[in-house]
């Protein structure tokens, strides 16, 4: 038609897919560019799915691969068709530029179509290489506390697989040699750092600087976080001073089971403290003979906290003060509970373990939940000491009221 020989744009298409001189060799190794783009909309399609059951967050992210592996009806298909389509399509990649180069593709009349191909080959690499590190980082952290989930684990080295796994050339790339070398995050453009923060995982070895004497007089505790403390004192939280003239410190544990919880923690007092959660191993149980897993951090000794610590250890041991009803807030309940409360489906009560309190402290403490908190509460006596339940018709009506406050992760112990 005349059209497509008139017309300036049409023109541009005419010489590419209607009049364009084809070799007499033509073979199979011109389909990988048409193989790329139907493996791009396999991508799409399988990644929009994936998306619909995943959750972007550091703390859920492989429980809800572990959802899509599980429960997701053809999850596990899904997954590892977006998994290796991605290998796939840089294979694809690769052997499309490598015919190219062989036959000859980047001379005229092709310069056009081998510049515009090697653009969007730097962007693909460039858009993606800092996902990759959010990857990593995600999973290192993961594995760093679960050990026993084998189909997380990679079983290539990075060096081995197919796509721009090796952060260091792209880096140098993108980068520069000489400033990446000084810091490879600092020195990226600001994009690629922004994305690459935002998404970074704290480091558990990672420490802050030692603070100075008038550093630590300056910090001071906030109202939200003074009313969380008289919780967790409560519960089990642990303070410690060196001397008698030192100033305090906050040992913050739980066990592994709990890891959520206690990195919601640290994300509370992040700004208190000097290094992260970290994973340790407690002593064997004497009764049972098991090793129990916990993850654990302490704070700086600061002055701010030495008024807790003379509250709750006014002879090195911990009670409950005679003022604790002025001193517990909903907030504070609401992390008491998150510390050492359980909840029974069976019979729908809350139980606070308060064995560690003698049976003074605990009347004392159940005044409080009766007088303050209008709570039907009465203590019952194990083997260890006295617990403290909450009575059912009580519970319906503490959980509307502790439900704004609570941790997501610990909403099931008001049995929500």
């Amino acid at each position: 038609m005349r059209i497509f020989k008139t017309n300036p744009i049409l023109t541009i298409v005419n010489s590419y897919l209607v009049d364009s001189p084809q070799p007499s060799t033509l073979s199979y190794l011109w389909n990988f560019g048409s193989l790329l783009g139907l493996s791009l909309v396999a991508q799409i399609v399988t990644g929009i799915l994936l998306a619909m059951h995943y959750q972007d967050s550091a703390l859920d992210a492989f429980q809800s691969v572990e959802h899509i592996m599980r429960d997701v009806n053809d999850g596990w298909v899904l997954r590892y068709s977006h998994a290796n389509m991605a290998s796939f399509f840089f294979i694809a990649v690769y052997l499309h530029i490598s015919r190219g180069l062989y036959y000859g593709s980047y001379r005229s009349p092709r310069i056009g179509a081998w510049v515009i191909g090697t653009i969007i080959f730097f962007l693909m690499m460039a858009t993606r290489w800092p996902k990759w590190m959010l990857i990593n980082n995600i999973k290192l952290l993961y594995l760093y506390f679960n050990e026993n989930l084998p189909f997380n684990k990679a079983r290539t080295k990075a060096i081995s697989r197919i796509g721009p796994h090796n952060i260091d050339v792209l880096s140098v790339l993108i980068c520069g040699i000489k400033t990446f070398l000084k810091n490879p995050i600092d020195n990226c453009p600001g994009i690629f750092k922004t994305e690459i923060l935002n998404f970074n995982v704290f480091n558990p070895e990672q420490k802050k600087k030692r603070l100075k004497s008038f550093e630590k007089k300056r910090m001071s505790l906030p109202n939200n976080l003074q009313e969380i403390l008289i919780g967790l004192f409560l519960g089990d939280i642990c303070a410690q001073k060196r001397s008698k003239k030192g100033n305090t410190n906050l040992h913050f544990e739980q066990g592994l089971v709990h890891k959520e919880y206690i990195f919601h923690l640290f994300d509370l007092f992040k700004d208190f403290c000097r290094s992260g959660p970290k994973i340790t191993e407690r002593t064997p149980d004497k009764r049972t003979g098991k090793v129990y897993t916990r993850v654990c951090f302490t704070s700086y000794s600061l002055p701010c906290f030495n008024e807790f610590y003379y509250i709750f250890y006014p002879k090195g041991k911990k009670i409950v003060p005679l003022n604790i009803e002025e001193l517990l807030t909903p907030l504070g309940l609401v992390y008491w509970i998150s510390d050492d409360g359980t909840y029974c489906k069976k019979h729908k009560y809350i139980r606070i373990a308060t064995n560690s309190y003698s049976l003074q402290e605990v009347n004392l403490l159940l005044s409080v939940l009766r007088n303050k908190f209008n709570l039907i509460c009465y203590p019952i006596q194990d083997r260890t000491g006295y617990v403290i339940t909450i009575a059912a018709k009580s519970v319906i009506s503490l959980q509307p009221i502790l439900k704004p406050l609570m941790p997501f992760m610990m909403l099931h112990k008001i049995g929500l």
